[in-house]
């Protein structure tokens, strides 16, 4: 049986010969035995090699078999590693809400249990939310992987919290903070053979001012191999960082145009980030939020109206920061949460997480050119003008048609 495995993972991860016969005949062996530690284990193999292979209807088909057998065998720490690396396959597909649900019930059965992958698992947590835009939650889960990998001694994961805690500064003006986090990322990371190399690199060459370190930075990055389409993005920045109008222009199209087609969890955050780091065209703009009666649906300027009508929490956690926002005043995660759900009582990690899907679908539907995260907790950006509107969203959406 463990021969058979460790066969299946030989030739999955080196693509020699077939690994689905080893598996396969692992699997028999497992289930013959009534071995479910095994049979999950080898589904999940399955799983993350059939994902590779881009056959993901059948990826997610072993997962929840995998998902089955570890519920089965009643052992928590067995269903957390299979539960990050199902995540890890609905990431790739771009489907974050059911990626983060899985990998909150995770960091639940997780405990006080100590394992390299909770580690990369928590990581992947601030990858969400930093791509996201919820600054304040993902540095929170940096920190802590961070903390985790260095009692554990794991260096690439040490690698990669600083990188994400570099690029979260980064996006947030931090640039000082940043480039030091992104240097020490690139040096833990240089005799990496993961792609996280290559994203420290690129990162730190928009954190830098010094032009040859710039280039520098974007070599070191290309040379890594990974994230081509983020590297490639940086290098179109470079020029329009030291001034080239027109260089400007084309990385402002590229980033719109990226952004419009949604083209992966990391390429959008570098599109976003770099925008901002360009700048527009003609200086500061002020952003016009219009809000209808009781918060029951709002508009961005040159957007469609949105119903909250039956968005309760939505609508909730939205008025909260438009009254703070007079005193430009920022509200706290928690602040939010007793905002959107008053008076109940949930468990820390769910709260943590219901609130984080619900500040995403906000920016999806709309909020994202104002919605910021901070030190200090969430706000509407200072350059937005909230007017406030007497009609009914039946008599917007007439009016904007």
């Amino acid at each position: 049986l463990k021969l058979a495995i460790s066969l299946g993972n030989l030739s999955s991860y080196e693509e020699q010969g077939d690994p689905g016969e080893h598996f396969e005949e692992a699997l028999r062996l497992a289930e013959s035995s009534e071995h479910l530690e095994y049979e999950s284990l080898i589904h999940s193999n399955l799983g993350s090699w059939l994902g590779r292979r881009g056959q993901l209807a059948q990826a997610e088909g072993r997962f929840l078999r995998a998902v089955d057998a570890a519920r089965r065998l009643g052992d928590p720490m067995r269903l957390a590693l299979v539960l990050g690396r199902m995540a890890r396959l609905f990431i790739d597909q771009l489907r974050f809400d059911e990626a983060r649900s899985l990998l909150a019930e995770a960091s639940e059965l997780q405990g006080t249990q100590v394992h390299p992958t909770f580690v990369l698992q928590r990581i992947d947590l601030g990858d969400l939310e930093r791509t996201a835009g919820n600054a304040m939650a993902a540095e929170a889960h940096y920190q802590q992987a961070l903390e985790r990998a260095r009692d554990q001694g794991v260096r690439l994961a040490e690698g990669g919290a600083l990188l994400g805690l570099g690029a979260t500064q980064l996006g947030a003006g931090r640039v000082a903070q940043a480039r030091g986090h992104l240097a020490s990322a690139a040096e833990l990371l240089r005799r990496s053979p993961w792609r996280w190399a290559s994203l420290a690199h690129a990162y730190l060459a928009l954190a830098t001012d010094d032009p040859d370190t710039r280039v520098a930075e974007l070599e070191r990055a290309r040379a890594g191999d990974g994230y081509p389409e983020v590297v490639e993005l940086v290098a179109a920045a470079l020029p329009a960082l030291a001034g080239d109008r027109a260089a400007a222009a084309d990385v402002r199209r590229r980033c719109r145009a990226i952004e419009r087609a949604g083209q992966g969890q990391e390429l959008s955050f570098a599109a976003r980030l770099t925008a901002r780091l360009v700048g527009g065209e003609g200086g500061p703009t002020t952003r016009v939020l219009t809000v209808g009666p009781e918060l029951r649906w709002f508009q961005m300027a040159g957007q469609e109206p949105v119903n909250l009508g039956r968005r309760g929490a939505i609508r909730r956690i939205l008025a909260d920061l438009v009254s703070a926002h007079s005193s430009a005043e920022s509200r706290t995660l928690y602040q939010l949460v007793d905002a959107g759900w008053p008076g109940e009582s949930i468990q820390h990690e769910a709260a943590i997480n219901r609130f984080h899907v619900t500040m995403t679908r906000l920016r999806k539907l709309g909020l994202e050119p104002v919605l910021v995260g901070s030190d200090e907790g969430y706000r509407l950006a200072p350059d937005t003008r909230i007017e406030h509107s007497a009609a009914s969203f039946a008599d917007r959406r007439a009016h904007s048609d």
